[in-house]
């Protein structure tokens, strides 16, 4: 399997937009459009993105796969990002959204900038903002650059975590 933009993409690389592809040679073949990293030479750094969101959350079978198709369009917001779906509950009439990013400074502190534009879309859309009408608790622990904010719903929590470091 080839982690491409589908699920995986940003800003940072080589070839920004091909995913986990965009970290190799910007070869590709011309008619699979696989990416040629058979016989790439690699380095591996540590990536310096200080700034990290881990969200998740329950959404219902008829409108979990509009969840991450609406996030696709807020990945190049920021330098590292990838959403999929996870878990192994099939019979379940709940299914988990994974979104994660990085990036090289907080996005709500480059006011008016497209990475604080994409976090603000991401928690709208996974339901984590004062629009989506439900409660939404904070815990934020400034000293160690910690906010987790969970949603309830109907007196249950609905299992939506975000914690974001910079």
């Amino acid at each position: 399997m080839h982690w491409g933009s589908e699920f995986i993409l940003g800003a940072a690389g080589k070839t920004p937009g091909r995913g986990v592809n965009g970290l190799t040679c910007s070869l590709i073949d011309p008619v699979s459009d696989q990416p040629e990293f058979k016989r790439s030479a690699v380095k591996i750094l540590p990536a310096n993105l200080p700034w990290q969101l881990v969200a998740f959350g329950l959404f219902p079978k008829d409108e979990v796969f509009s969840i991450p198709n609406s996030l696709r369009s807020t990945l190049p917001s920021f330098d590292s990002a990838q959403c999929v779906l996870f878990g192994r509950e099939q019979d379940s009439d709940l299914i988990r959204v994974s979104f994660k990013a990085a990036h090289h400074i907080d996005p709500l502190e480059e006011l008016d900038s497209i990475p604080e534009f994409g976090l603000k879309d991401v928690m709208k859309k996974l339901k984590l903002d004062e629009t989506c009408g439900e409660p939404v608790m904070r815990y934020s622990d400034k000293r160690r650059g910690v906010v987790r904010l969970i949603r309830a719903k109907e007196k249950v929590l609905s299992a939506h975590n975000v914690n974001w470091t910079h």
